[in-house]
């Protein structure tokens, strides 16, 4: 009986310090996960998903990085398509959150991306904001937001410029359409003929090279018209400007569509953001200034017509964007109501704001180029846009110069018949024939040069941007998933409530009161702007009463109440 006893403390010992060994590991893995270390386009090395944020990526290439996130962090991502475009391009949406809490307690919020085929660093910068999310998961800060947040990102509206855009920086999508009114859409695309990778404009010039008249852009003169890339892939179509708000209210029916909404990737946009109710504010990224921008785009604000309230809550939202991304780029940036930048119509942030409420900012994350007062300047002024540009180098343009002869050789070899070539004068302005005694001028952008390149410090962009949405979720939380923490005192014939500020949008707060636990409260005030409230009315020495405060939102018409926050205390 004693050796029986002897031998189960042995084991006993055993499965202790195999428990213990257990616990030791286990204990140590789960330290690590809570307390792993950031991951960023600066030091991505251990991500799970490798990515070269200084790299211009095809379509199908993000698109399989969305993939590869999504396989590797299943039980934090949704990866769906909202639609398709006219190429047939599926519409990426990512969805990330923690699905172990419920949908009702978390604030909705959403990055969208290039609804501007050229402006590709948007693509990017949408595309880190999922890739930092899930790669991060594992540290408190996102484990916490993940939490808090449900968070939606399209990274590219518009694929088809975005892929046309290898080419040449096209802003439009590729509605079809027929340029050269031959009948015959996109029957004559830009293609480089004389062989260095890039799409020139093309001049006809003099013995001393002087420019004599335009012999268009690049290309093989497919349509056997003699002009030179007149009908190319992109439509006439600036999306951002066919929302369904306000559409065609400016007169000028220049780039909007035949009618509010008619392309299907917007369509695919509106849509998703009407499937999505809950939505608090979103970020539309873009590129060709560095600033935050916010509603109205279409007039200014005005007492009479706006919540003013609401217009500078947007406003110091915005302010603190510009300010984050600033110091998270180290460049300049600048915010301002959007009609004081550029007054448009129907564009996505009017759109979302005008019709749901939500509060919507444009963040352009990228302008090429330097200026004498370019350098990053921490105490710049933020309503300004003095020196707000990447301070980088770009190419110079490129010219070349080919006597009539080379050219010659060179339209041939493209199958183009030089005795074919229009040039458009430029004393009459009018196409004539080329001339034997005329040479070409090929002339390369930098803009052009950069079409397969992305800008130097682009893995610095993106975190900064990065961090300037997260501003804007922070600032943003919906009233619905905020509860606050109430306290209660009593004195003589009185009692003090206090509660704490939450981030929000919250306008106000209601206050009830009852002599019961859950029923009969009635409004002590029913839209207080306080955080505090002193109650003298109708209170009774030795009572138990039961209060309860919540707090109000109330967006472009909108009202939206937070949970309940709950305190009784004994009258005095």
């Amino acid at each position: 009986m004693k050796e029986r006893k002897d031998e189960m403390k042995k084991s006993f010992r055993k499965i202790l310090v195999i428990c213990t060994v257990l616990a030791m590991i286990l204990g140590t893995t789960f330290a690590s996960a809570a307390t792993k270390t950031e991951v960023t386009s600066l030091d991505g090395a251990k991500a799970k998903v490798q990515v070269d944020w200084n790299h211009r990526y095809t379509y199908d290439e993000l698109g399989k990085q969305l993939k590869d996130l999504n396989k590797a962090y299943g039980k934090l991502s949704k990866l769906e398509t909202i639609g398709k475009t006219h190429e047939g391009r599926p519409l990426y949406c990512m969805t990330i959150t923690d699905q172990s809490v419920a949908k009702s307690k978390k604030t909705e919020v959403t990055v969208f991306g290039n609804i501007h085929g050229g402006e590709r660093e948007s693509a990017s910068s949408a595309m880190y904001s999922a890739w930092y999310l899930l790669e991060n998961s594992g540290t408190t800060k996102v484990k916490t937001l993940l939490k808090n947040y449900i968070v939606y990102v399209i990274p590219v509206i518009n694929p088809d410029g975005y892929e046309q855009s290898f080419l040449w920086n096209t802003r439009q999508n590729m509605k079809p359409t027929d340029h050269d009114n031959d009948g015959v859409p996109f029957n004559d695309n830009y293609k480089d003929i004389d062989g260095d990778g890039y799409i020139a404009d093309i001049s006809a010039v003099d013995a001393a090279k002087t420019v004599t008249g335009s012999a268009g852009r690049e290309s093989d003169d497919a349509n056997k018209d003699g002009i030179l890339g007149n009908d190319p892939k992109g439509s006439n179509i600036d999306m951002n400007r066919t929302f369904d708000y306000l559409w065609g209210e400016d007169g000028v029916m220049d780039s909007e569509g035949e009618s509010p909404a008619s392309e299907p990737e917007i369509q695919a946009v509106q849509n998703f953001i009407k499937a999505h109710p809950n939505m608090t504010c979103l970020a539309t990224l873009h590129t060709g200034i560095q600033c935050v921008l916010y509603p109205w785009g279409y007039r200014k604000a005005h007492k009479d017509l706006d919540d003013m309230d609401d217009i500078k809550y947007m406003d110091q939202t915005a302010k603190e964007m510009a300010k984050t991304i600033a110091e998270g780029t180290q460049r300049n940036f600048y915010y301002k109501q959007s009609y004081h930048d550029y007054p448009t119509y129907s564009e996505l942030i009017d759109y979302a704001y005008g019709k749901f409420g939500i509060h919507p900012y444009t963040i352009e994350v990228y302008s090429g180029g330097s200026s004498e007062d370019s350098a990053y300047d921490p105490n710049h002024d933020l309503s300004s846009d003095k020196g707000c540009k990447w301070n980088n180098k770009l190419p110079d343009v490129k010219e070349v110069y080919y006597t009539h002869e080379e050219a010659v050789k060179i339209l041939e070899a493209a199958g183009i018949d030089p005795a074919k070539l229009q040039i458009k004068d430029k004393a009459t302005n009018e196409y004539r024939p080329w001339k034997a005694s005329e040479g070409l001028l090929f002339k390369t952008s930098a803009t052009a040069q950069m079409v397969d390149k992305a800008p130097e410090g682009q893995d610095v962009m993106v975190n900064g941007v990065m961090k300037g949405i997260l501003k804007m979720f922070e600032n943003e939380k919906a009233v619905n998933t905020i509860k606050l923490t109430v306290k209660a005192s009593a004195s003589k014939d009185k009692v003090k409530l206090t509660w704490n500020k939450s981030k929000g949008q919250i306008t106000g707060y209601q206050v009830q009161k009852s002599k019961y636990s859950a029923k009969g409260f009635l409004n002590v005030n029913k839209n207080t702007t306080k955080t505090s409230i002193t109650n003298t009315k109708n209170l009774k020495k030795g009572t138990t009463y039961y209060y309860r405060v919540r707090p109000i939102s109330k967006v472009n018409g909108k009202t939206t109440y937070g949970q309940w926050a709950k305190v009784s205390v004994k009258a005095k």
